[in-house]
């Protein structure tokens, strides 16, 4: 029943939940394959869920370490998902078991002077990270997978309500930063943050955007809501999908459940001003410093 749904349109599932900004919209990363390479269909959030409060993703422990599992942000997926989905749709999420491989992201910064240079950000490998888990937030490779539509910051770039804010990954950095997670900035820019923080240095809360794998064999039927876009390859449609085990008249409630279009209605990120990119410069110069000398000191390779 789900042959019509394509990866980059969207879903509609869940209870919303405004208190959250939680408009049960899930964007298709992959209409054909879960992240883990099996039959199914691989789902993100459109949007982030969250307050202005934002979100820890975990209180630092002793001993340090920065492992999603046991994480604050691992409770909230599994809290979020008790709370927020009806019992189909529960029974239509995947079970999710997954290890992460090491990745590396490649930035090419602009510094103070009209100078460039090449930065690495080094997530490492996390064997077992999913255990089950039915929702849980992408990891850094995830978030920059092309296959995914997430290759560049604008497509990276989520909103809180109609103002971008930043997510957190899953991902653990390396050893040189043990306090460090995988983040996606306000921005769009996928670097590493301190795992105890709730905001991007108050400019931004940090949020969710949890991801899910579904069980496309529980499709029953789905409604197309809406269609966007002139050229077929930048066309996406809106969907709203029937579960088994869903009566009637609780798909009929589902239909009228969201609030439809909310992509089309997102204010774009605005690149900063002068002034504004002259304190973005001098910080990534001075925060380059700062990982040359810690890298330095530890042994690592810049």
């Amino acid at each position: 029943m789900h042959e019509n749904i394509k990866s980059g349109d969207i879903i509609y599932l869940g209870i919303p939940n405004d208190a959250l900004n939680f408009d049960g919209a899930f964007r298709v990363l992959d209409s054909e394959k879960t992240n883990t390479g099996t039959s199914g269909m691989f789902l993100l959030s459109e949007n982030l869920i969250g307050t202005g409060k934002g979100i820890i993703f975990k209180e630092l422990p002793k001993p340090v370490n920065n492992e999603y599992c046991g994480s604050n942000a691992q409770k909230w997926c599994r809290d979020f998902f008790e709370n927020n989905f009806t019992l189909p749709e529960k029974e239509a999420v995947l079970q999710t078991y997954k290890s992460d491989a090491a990745y590396v992201k490649i930035h090419m910064w602009e510094l103070l002077g009209g100078k460039q240079r090449k930065g690495e950000c080094p997530f490492s490998a996390a064997p077992g990270i999913l255990k089950g888990d039915r929702l849980f937030p992408l990891s850094a490779e995830e978030a920059a997978n092309p296959d995914y539509g997430l290759d560049s910051d604008a497509l990276r770039t989520a909103y809180l309500g109609n103002k971008p804010a930043a997510w957190w990954l899953r991902s653990p950095h390396a050893p040189d930063f043990p306090k460090d997670v995988g983040i996606v900035f306000y921005n769009g820019w996928l670097l590493d943050f301190i795992e105890s923080k709730r905001s991007v240095f108050g400019k931004a809360p940090i949020c969710m955007r949890p991801a899910l794998n579904l069980d496309a064999a529980k499709i029953t039927d789905v409604i197309k809501i809406n269609e966007y876009g002139e050229a077929e390859n930048n066309t996406y449609r809106e969907w709203t999908i029937r579960f088994a085990g869903e009566s009637e008249k609780a798909f009929k409630d589902r239909i009228k459940r969201y609030a439809y279009g909310k992509r089309e209605s997102r204010k774009s990120y605005k690149a900063p001003a002068t002034k504004m990119n002259f304190i973005v410069k001098a910080g990534l110069t001075i925060f380059v410093k700062i990982v040359d000398m810690r890298r330095r000191l530890s042994g690592e390779k810049k």
